[in-house]
């Protein structure tokens, strides 16, 4: 037999206000992680992309990177984990637009991280422009086509050229 609930009136103004998506846009094992690549402006006029390979326990900047770039090994764990399980603030819109900066090639601030793996396909978290509240609108394949706000504190001092 049916039967009747009473529920307070926020509760249910939370279920049909809110949003209801998991935050997690997407988990990598840091520890499979083979390569890892950045492409951005970093400011400037020109695009720059930096590809890193793990070699044993240490990573060793590879072509595309600038000649005689070295890898930091202990930054590139670390923005390897801090980017291996980001999690969207909130859910902002779907389709990129230009106000949220996150086309690289338009941007040159935005910077383009790329996560690839032994085997298995690479996940890709763009950062664009600032929004509201110190985070930063972004987008990734574990989501296609959502835009997302995300707090940058994680990789804050990462993603510098040097």
């Amino acid at each position: 037999r049916g039967f009747v609930v009473l529920v307070p009136k926020e509760t249910v103004q939370r279920l049909t206000d809110g949003d209801l998506r998991a935050s997690l846009v997407y988990a990598v094992d840091p520890a499979k992680v083979a390569q890892l690549k950045l492409r951005s402006k970093w400011g400037g006029p020109a695009e720059v992309v930096y590809v890193f390979e793990r070699k044993g326990s240490e990573w060793a900047a590879i072509p595309p990177s600038p000649d005689g770039f070295a890898a930091d090994s202990a930054k590139v764990d670390a923005l390897v984990r801090a980017v291996s399980s980001p999690r969207a603030a909130k859910f902002v819109d779907v389709g990129s637009k230009p106000q949220y900066g996150v086309d690289v090639g338009a941007n040159p601030e935005a910077v383009e991280v790329t996560l690839i793996p032994a085997t298995g396909p690479a996940t890709t978290l763009v950062l664009g422009a600032k929004a509201d509240g110190g985070a930063v609108y972004a987008t990734s394949s574990g989501v296609p086509g959502e835009v997302f706000t995300f707090d940058p504190a994680a990789v804050a001092g990462l993603l510098g050229k040097d």
